[in-house]
């Protein structure tokens, strides 16, 4: 009863985690780094001209492309909650396993 109620259910919501991780990895998903909302050709600011950028008066930004689909909002939110959405789907699915104990009510007649 232990291992259905306990183990599955954490080891199912592992599984759901590194599932959600490893869509980060996929082929599709790319950070793409913006500057004033345009994409920057070749995909990546180097680091030593992120000031010369700041000093013209342009803001840098970035965006998840999910095969193709702009997810608005910060990537590392976005990875934050397809983590923990997975991780809370694989717990879902590791408490179908579970042993449903009903106590057994007891009833006290008086005649």
């Amino acid at each position: 009863m232990f291992v259905r109620n306990w183990i599955l259910p954490i080891a199912f919501a592992g599984i759901g985690a590194l599932l959600g991780a490893i869509a980060f990895g996929l082929p599709g998903v790319n950070l793409v780094q913006t500057i004033d909302g345009s994409p920057v050709a070749g995909g990546v600011i180097p680091p030593e001209q992120v000031s010369v950028i700041i000093d013209q008066g342009k803001r840098t930004g970035s965006y998840l492309d999910f095969y193709g689909l702009h997810l608005p909002g910060q990537p590392w939110y976005w990875a934050i909650g397809i983590i923990g959405a997975m991780t809370f789907l694989g717990y879902r699915a590791g408490c179908c396993f579970a042993f449903n104990r009903q106590t057994p009510t007891a009833i006290i007649s008086i005649r």
